[in-house]
Parts: structure tokens; C-alpha cells; sequence
């Protein structure tokens, strides 16, 4: 089959049967992982993709700003603690 953007072979499980299986997973495991995470105390970021790029960008900025504060005061990132392999 040939996809219709690039022309190039469509994915073998690009089907409605695995596109099912995939929202019923995310829907299994997205409430309990969310759960787990604010029990760790992780922050979690809501962002909205309906906009434009640009709009979602500037978000992404925003994000990066009022995350960067959190990271100092966990005593920085991993890659200046040298511990990500």
C-alpha cells in the first residue's frame, strides 16, 4: 500500500484494528500513570496543540522558563552532573 503523503509504503500496522488497540491502551494506563507521576512529585505540563506552530512553540518557551528554576533547585540537570549515559 502507498501512503498518501510521501509515496513511500504505508506501515504494515497502520490499520483501524491496531489504531483501536492503541486508544484502548492509552486510556488503560493514562489516568494510573498520571496518578504515579504526581505521587513522585513530577511536574506535569498540559500543552495545547491545536494552535499554530508558532503558538505551540511559544508555549514550549514558557515551559522551558518556568521549568528551569525547578531543575537549579533539584541541584541541576543530569547532563552537568554527568549522570546520563
Amino acid at each position: 500500500a502507498k501512503d498518501d503523503v510521501n509515496g513511500e509504503g504505508a506501515r504494515s500496522d497502520d490499520n483501524f484494528d491496531t489504531a483501536l488497540q492503541r486508544l484502548r491502551t492509552f486510556h488503560k494506563y493514562h489516568k494510573p500513570t498520571m496518578d504515579w507521576l504526581r505521587g513522585q512529585h513530577v511536574p506535569i505540563v498540559h500543552l495545547d496543540c491545536s494552535g499554530t506552530p508558532k503558538n505551540v512553540w511559544n508555549q514550549l518557551l514558557a515551559i522551558g522558563r518556568l521549568m528551569r528554576p525547578v531543575a537549579q533547585i533539584n541541584g541541576g540537570s543530569p547532563l552537568e552532573k554527568g549522570r546520563v549515559n
